[in-house]
């Protein structure tokens, strides 16, 4: 009952990811993610990879405009898959607790400036300096089991590197497959 951030890279593995974030400065780091359900609306050639974090991304900067609006939707489907009155009301605490954390990490000067997204546009475009990679996206969704089980359709969106901006990452639609790539033009291919 989190959001977690994956990724998806074509060209390089996580080891190799890993490296050139650290490289960079970053801090971020990726391992490999299993989920079947996930890897079979991939591409050919991509892998899947997990955030490797010491908790939760609930707080992350990535779809900051568009998240962590609790609304009668969500509630509603979270009582379709079987949520109890009580579990929904510890994700509705959850969830302004993470928003109250990230208005927080919005205005501390210590944290890169996630008003601009520097963090996670530098992770992408150190992602693309590799030579072998090709493309590289971020996804954002709110699981309710695990990382590597959990079965949920995603749309893609494949934008070149050039359209990568503060607002786009801002904006990042929740189980939307932001990927960028250095050359490929912009593309909506809808639920796949």
């Amino acid at each position: 009952m989190c959001y977690f951030i994956t990724a998806t890279i074509s060209g390089a593995g996580a080891a190799e990811l890993n490296d050139v974030l650290r490289g960079a400065g970053s801090g971020v780091r990726f391992e490999p993610a299993l989920n079947p359900h996930v890897q079979a609306q991939l591409d050919a050639g991509e892998s899947y990879l997990a955030h490797k974090a010491s908790g939760c991304d609930c707080d992350t900067w990535l779809g900051a405009a568009t998240r962590h609006r609790p609304t009668a939707d969500r509630v509603g489907r979270l009582r379709a898959r079987g949520w109890s009155e009580a579990r929904i009301e510890r994700w509705l605490l959850e969830t302004e607790g993470a928003a109250a954390r990230l208005a927080a990490r919005q205005a501390s000067p210590h944290h890169g400036d996630p008003a601009t997204g520097e963090p996670w546009i530098a992770v992408i475009g150190a992602a693309l300096s590799h030579p072998r990679v090709t493309s590289f996206g971020l996804l954002l969704h709110f699981y309710s089991g695990s990382i590597d089980a959990e079965s949920f359709q995603f749309e893609r969106v494949d934008r070149p590197l050039a359209a990568l901006t503060p607002d786009v990452l801002a904006a990042m639609p929740e189980d939307t497959l932001l990927s960028f790539s250095r050359g490929r033009s912009g593309a909506h291919r809808g639920f796949r």
